[in-house]
């Protein structure tokens, strides 16, 4: 089971982990952008935010090799035994934690002042965001987890190779 039950969180389940989440966004994403220059990416300097950073960053994402082990991030639950080889791995779930946060910064700075909130729609509802981490804009929730893994998916499937993937998820959402 990839992401976390999201679902099956209480309200203030949902709350604890989303303080938890908001503590750790800026630690975070200053660690993911030394990573990626340590590992060949664009220098720390580089990845300001724009949108002329994601062709890069995501060039450096997609040649970046792959190791099985390590931490995983708080939103991934550990793997059933015996279907650890079905998922995305650990190293590759880091760097896409990394990129939902280096997608927050820059929709920030595309889209005006969006804060961090909870995903949530009524209990009836199946929400794919729902008591998840999303960015806040006007009527709507942008999940840049979920945009960030979605390709994060295809791109190491072999479906989806083009460099310019992740700036083209950045502009159906913007507009830019």
């Amino acid at each position: 089971m990839p992401f976390k039950d999201f679902f099956g969180l209480d309200e203030r389940e949902a709350e604890a982990y989303f303080e938890a989440h908001v503590a750790r966004a800026a630690p975070r994403l200053d660690e993911f952008r030394s990573e990626v220059a340590a590992t060949g990416g664009p220098p720390a300097e580089r990845l300001d935010g724009s949108p002329e950073s994601l062709v890069p960053l995501w060039r450096w994402f997609v040649a970046r090799p792959r190791a099985g082990g390590g931490e995983l991030p708080p939103w991934y639950e550990p793997d059933p035994p015996g279907t650890e080889g079905e998922r995305l791995p650990a190293s590759a779930l880091r760097d896409v934690d990394g990129l939902a946060l280096y997608l927050a910064l820059a929709f920030r700075q595309a889209l005006g002042p969006l804060d961090w909130g909870i995903g949530r729609e009524p209990p009836r509802k199946k929400y794919v965001s729902q008591h998840r981490p999303v960015l806040k804009a006007d009527g709507y929730d942008i999940d840049t987890l979920l945009i960030a893994y979605n390709l994060a998916m295809r791109t190491l499937a072999g479906q989806d190779t083009d460099d310019q993937a992740l700036l083209r998820a950045f502009r159906a959402w913007t507009g830019a």
